[in-house]
């Protein structure tokens, strides 16, 4: 597109030339005219090349909008769900209600972190449901400690996003991409390291002091990413 912006341009300083010598032959009113003409010419193609290349990027991310929503809706819907539900269990220590986390259940969490995040938050064990052979209707309860339920959550949202990207990126739009980078970025901050990544389980006896203002800042921070992506669920 830009080539043949370009060559359109070199017609038309070319037609322009091309007048003036006729008009003028080349005097000194040719070239005042020819100045003129030429910074005329250029702003008038610069407003229009500007303007159609806004216009085909407007275009492209309609298209790629439609794209997304024609062909990955319900597996996007999927893997948001996925980060909402592990977001939501290890902020209130046991499983969500429900089989979907609505973005009003993370607004709450988003707006009362304070009440959420204390100086237990890492000494507190978390629930989690195992799966009973005797009765599949009533789970087993486990409770795991911090490290052991991050450890378990942060692999899997990993893998959730890797995978997710693998198969999805050239469709995604640019608003999207950028906050799934943004989460995966944030998962690496040290209030998600597990003693498990490195052979270890000392998180959890009860006595662990934590920076409470950093954990409430790297979660918030987490939440209102995870809270963006749900917002593009029912794009249209």
């Amino acid at each position: 597109m830009k080539i043949k912006l370009g060559i359109i341009l070199v017609v038309c300083l070319s037609i322009t030339l091309f007048i003036q010598f006729m008009l003028y032959n080349f005097n000194e009113e040719f070239y005042q005219g020819l100045i003129v003409s030429l910074i005329v010419e250029i702003v008038g193609i610069i407003a229009v090349v500007y303007l159609i290349d806004q216009l085909i990027k407007r275009h492209e991310e309609e298209s790629k909008w439609e794209t997304f929503n024609h062909l990955t809706r319900l597996k996007y819907k999927y893997f948001v769900q996925k980060l909402a539900q592990n977001y939501v269990h290890v902020i209130k220590k046991k499983p969500p209600n429900g089989l979907e986390v609505k973005d009003e259940e993370l607004h709450e969490i988003i707006d009362n972190i304070n009440k959420y995040i204390g100086p237990n938050f890492v000494n507190e064990k978390i629930l989690v449901y195992k799966f009973n052979p005797s009765n599949i209707y009533e789970p087993l309860n486990e409770y795991w400690n911090y490290s052991k339920f991050v450890f378990s959550i942060k692999r899997e949202m990993n893998e959730e996003i890797t995978k997710f990207l693998n198969r999805y990126l050239t469709l995604l739009p640019v608003e999207i991409r950028d906050s799934i980078y943004t989460i995966d970025d944030l998962l690496l901050n040290g209030v998600f390291f597990s003693t498990f990544e490195i052979g270890y389980d000392i998180v959890g006896n009860g006595n662990v002091q934590i920076n409470e203002e950093h954990f409430k800042e790297a979660y918030k921070n987490l939440g209102i990413e995870i809270l963006n992506l749900m917002g593009y669920i029912d794009k249209s």
